[in-house]
């Protein structure tokens, strides 16, 4: 298959494509995985993540739309992924509030025993953003399966769809058996890396697939 003729348009979706999803993995990495930088820079990816995974997504539909290939697994693909965005975007906010204030409120506060007992509330009210990151694992798993189905059914892609439906339903699986924990809080593996590297896997798939044709 040749490369697409876009208009400009298109081709500015192929671009935020690109950026958006080089941007994303960037993020997740280096504020989730490996923590090189200081916490100030690591806040700004872990906040950067989710709005860049749902324009990724978004943009990789109309990848898939003006090459003709915007199939339903797809668009469900592109849904999930969209609303793993928002999801992570607020756990990360949520999450940064709570420690942030009530970080600040233990430190104000002048008696030992009421300094403990801010410290059980911040606690407390971490399985908010906990719960959170559930949710997200969850809908990034879902967005991951149906993108895998279709890379296997539409693209004929058959390793890569079935790794990528066998990691999914693994980041599935260990999520549901350690309810209401997130499996890193449990003492398990942390599906998340495997699950970002097959989306950029795919991701540079599309990519690659949609390259605009150059002009002659």
């Amino acid at each position: 298959m040749g490369a697409p003729t876009y208009t400009d348009d298109e081709k500015q979706w192929y671009w935020i494509a690109l950026v958006a999803g080089i941007l994303a993995l960037f993020c997740y990495f280096f504020s989730s995985v490996f923590h090189v930088f200081p916490r100030s820079i690591g806040r700004i990816l872990f906040y950067a993540f989710g709005p860049c995974l749902a324009l990724a997504a978004v943009a990789v539909g109309f990848l898939l739309r003006e090459d003709g290939r915007w199939r339903p697994f797809f668009m469900v693909g592109v849904l999930c992924t969209c609303i793993a965005g928002i999801a992570v975007n607020m756990m990360a906010v949520i999450q940064d509030s709570n420690f942030t204030m009530m970080a600040e409120s233990i430190r104000e506060a002048e008696a030992e025993s009421t300094k403990e007992v801010l410290r059980e509330i911040l606690w407390g009210i971490n399985w908010v953003q906990l719960s959170f990151d559930i949710v997200f694992d969850i809908w990034i798993a879902a967005g991951t399966f149906f993108f895998a189905l279709g890379a296997l059914l539409y693209l004929e892609q058959r390793l890569l769809g079935i790794a990528g439906m066998a990691i999914s339903a693994a980041a599935l699986g260990v999520n549901f058996a350690t309810l209401p924990r997130p499996p890193a809080e449990s003492g398990l593996f942390d599906p998340g890396p495997f699950v970002a590297t097959w989306m950029g896997v795919f991701l540079g798939l599309i990519i690659v697939q949609g390259r605009p044709a150059r002009p002659t």
